[in-house]
């Protein structure tokens, strides 16, 4: 059975399969393994470990970067390597044991810091070429030095072998699980095969310095078909970055954050390429004027956070957006007239909608907001909004004008001495009002209380008005609506294993009915 695929067939299934699943594939024949390999290889920096990851996870991931950078480190030349490592490479990766691939031949997406700190990872465990040193400081700055030779190696060697880069992630200095850690910048493009390597580069991450220039100039005479450009941090307004900005054909995607507040070389280029993008997304230091995406007709996702000034919210607002699928607004303050005309002129075609601001909106404000999405989005399927306790009463009359939403989430403002409000009534208009096709309630930050019996009668209109199980997640919650909550979890009516959160007062711990024991019959 296994053998009746066709390579092109298998390569195309292996990509829908992870990396557990593609890792038992290279074991069911020899088609198969030649056919998982380029898969298994196209992404192998994907994995990140947070801060935050257990001990078993840190061990794991370290197992397989130590894995990883030691298959790569096996094809490079035995010259190569002694210039590294001295005649300690010999014996520790002898020449008889070659690759089974070229490795770095199949290499998709390039993470350069993600490479730089798993050579690091790599040194410190095998400390190859690092035996004669007697100091520890002379030790460290020694792997610091080869750490960096490593890595640059490895980099010439996915440049010659590969037969195309699709995403490249640039930057030197990001917080890592050991906090924050610094690399060298690589210029990758004086490499022989750069232009093979990267001419078809789709993606680029980054941050915009000082020391990633001269790649950024390289990249700019070689790459001209990136399609989504993700600036994590704009530190320096750099005309290299601007080039290879403008040297772009098929830019639709930007998301930009700055962190200065003059960028016109940027600004410029931007300006030319505005007319193409279809996502956009803006945060950090405004420097970026909103009015140059007037062109930006085509926009299918726009999202903006921060404090926005009025004039330049206008000028932004006064834009066609004809095309406009999904609206996220994130900002300080919320002016009102300029998002009407902006919900007004996306001519009813807005599916997801999100918007939430910091300070605090008078009821007739919010409301206002309430009454334009009921007017100008009528086919809206997901919504998030920030709203003031009195404004609430309206979410009954916007579930009934928006008859196609599958998603909702409410937040609220707590109270410092009350910690949330009384909202039985509300919720019963909310149940007369649910749309079938609803199957996210989110009220996590609502600051709802709910007794008991009122969520009982509100999840009985859930089981007559709604087409599929509800996710839903609570506030405030008590044992009793613990229990109605797996009762209803129990009957299908509540989506199971995932289907609500608690809060409890006091101790900001929040639970979910899905992690609790499965139930049983008393």
């Amino acid at each position: 059975m296994a053998s009746q695929f066709s390579k092109e067939c298998l390569s195309n299934m292996f990509e829908f399969c992870d990396e557990k699943t593609l890792y038992y594939c290279l074991f069911v024949n020899h088609e198969w393994l030649v056919a998982a390999v380029p898969t298994l290889w196209a992404d192998p920096f994907g994995e990140c470990l947070s801060p935050f990851d257990e001990d078993e996870e840190v061990e794991r991931f370290e197992r397989k970067s130590i894995f990883l950078i030691r298959t790569y480190v096996s094809c490079l030349s035995e010259n190569i390597r002694v210039s590294l490592f001295g005649e300690n490479s010999k014996n520790t990766m002898p020449t008889s044991i070659k690759p089974m691939f070229d490795y770095g031949s199949f290499l998709q997406n390039l993470d350069y810091y993600q490479l730089y700190n798993l050579v690091g990872l790599w040194l410190e465990e095998t400390q190859m070429g690092l035996g004669a040193q007697k100091s520890n400081t002379s030790k460290c700055d020694l792997q610091n030095r080869l750490q960096t030779k490593v890595t640059r190696e490895l980099c010439r060697l996915f440049v010659a072998q590969s037969i195309g880069i699709k995403q490249l992630r640039l930057h030197t200095k990001l917080r890592g699980p050991f906090g924050f850690e610094s690399a060298p910048a690589i210029v990758f493009t004086e490499f022989p095969g750069a232009v093979k390597a990267f001419d078809q580069l789709e993606y680029l991450q980054c941050i915009v310095e000082k020391n990633f220039s001269e790649v950024f100039g390289g990249l700019a005479n070689i790459c001209h078909n990136i399609r989504d450009v993700e600036v994590i941090e704009y530190r320096q307004d750099n005309q290299d970055f601007a080039n290879l900005i403008g040297a772009q054909k098929r830019l639709t995607g930007l998301d930009f954050f700055s962190g200065i507040s003059q960028t016109p070389l940027i600004t410029q280029s931007l300006g030319v390429k505005a007319h193409s993008l279809l996502e956009l997304r803006l945060t950090g230091n405004h420097s970026i004027p909103l009015n140059i995406f007037n062109t930006s007709q085509s926009l299918y996702s726009l999202e903006l956070v921060g404090d926005y000034k009025i004039a330049d919210f206008r000028k932004l607002s006064e834009s066609s957006f004809k095309c406009l699928h999904s609206l996220s607004l994130s900002l300080e303050n919320m002016h009102i007239k300029e998002l009407k005309t902006i919900l007004r002129n996306t001519h009813g075609n807005l599916k997801d909608i999100d918007i939430t601001w910091n300070l605090p909106l008078s009821p007739k404000v919010c409301e206002q907001v309430i009454e334009a999405i009921r007017h100008f989005c009528p086919g809206a399927l997901s919504l998030e909004l920030s709203l003031e306790q009195e404004a609430m009463k309206k979410i009954p009359s916007l579930l009934k004008s928006l008859t196609s939403l599958e998603s909702l989430t409410i937040i609220g403002k707590y109270e410092e001495e009350n910690m949330g409000f009384k909202f039985n009534d509300l919720l019963a208009e909310v149940g007369d009002n649910l749309p079938c096709s609803l199957h996210v309630l989110d009220l996590s930050e609502s600051c709802w209380i709910i007794d008991g019996p009122e969520l009982e009668n509100f999840l009985t209109q859930c089981e007559v008005k709604l087409n599929v199980p509800l996710y839903l997640e609570l506030s405030h919650m008590t044992d009793e609506i613990l229990e109605i909550g797996r009762r209803y979890q129990k009957k299908g009516i509540l989506r199971e294993n995932e289907c609500m959160k608690t809060y409890i007062p006091n101790q900001g711990i929040r639970i979910e009915i899905g992690d609790l024991a499965p139930f049983t019959e008393e």
